[in-house]
Order: structure tokens, then sequence, then C-alpha cells
């Protein structure tokens, strides 16, 4: 039966684009719960995309979900990124668990994701 396709499938990559602008207008003004469900749909039809999971990880975090955005940051460190973002969003979990110590040790790894602090007159 051709008209039964898997549900990553039935969506174009366009489609996909789509529903991330609106998760990412809702991020943008305040609604990370409406984000949340764009998100996880998006996740269920590419679960091994990068950038979906960074999002869904910000809504969590925007959200005042810490634990689910760690679960998913923490996948992502395992799979090499290291990426300056995702020790930024790292931090805040932290900090929303009140880890104020694992808060500060991922903030100074995005500092220096980002390249460090540079003093006034370095370039």
């Amino acid at each position: 039966m051709s008209f039964l396709r898997h549900p990553s499938e039935a969506f174009s990559r366009r489609q996909k684009d789509v529903l991330k602008l609106l998760a990412h207008t809702y991020l943008q003004h305040g609604k990370p719960d409406r984000a949340l469900v764009l998100l996880h749909a998006l996740h269920s039809l590419s679960p091994n995309d990068a950038l979906n999971e960074k999002l869904l990880a910000y809504a969590y975090v925007r959200s005042r979900r810490p634990y689910e955005a760690m679960l998913l940051l923490d996948s992502l460190i395992e799979r090499g990124d290291a990426s300056a973002e995702v020790h930024l969003m790292r931090g805040q979990a932290y900090a929303q668990m009140g880890r104020m110590s694992d808060a500060a040790w991922a903030m100074r790894h995005y500092v220096e994701a980002r390249g460090g602090i540079q003093r006034a007159g370095e370039a």
C-alpha cells in the first residue's frame, strides 16, 4: 500500500522547516510550552537531528524543566557536540536545579567554547 508511508516521509523538508520556524517564534514570544509540542513532533520525525534536539532542550529550559533538558544535552555531549550553546543550556539547567557549582563549571566551558574572555585592548 503506497499511501501508507513512514511519518518522517509524510513531511517535506520545507514543512519541517516551517514547523521549526513556528516553534522558534513561540520560544521568542515566551510560549515555550507551545513550542514543546511542535518540537516533540519534529523530534519524532527526525530523531537524529541535532538542531531539533538543541531547540527541544532550549524549550525545556525555558519551560523550567531542567531534568528533561539535561537528558537531551547529555546525549548531545556523548555524541561529541561540545558547542557553546550546549554548555550554556547545561549551565542554565544546572542553575534551575540549584546545582550552582555545576552551573559555574558549565558556564566556564561555555566561555571556553566561545573563545574565552578577551580583556580590553586584546584582539
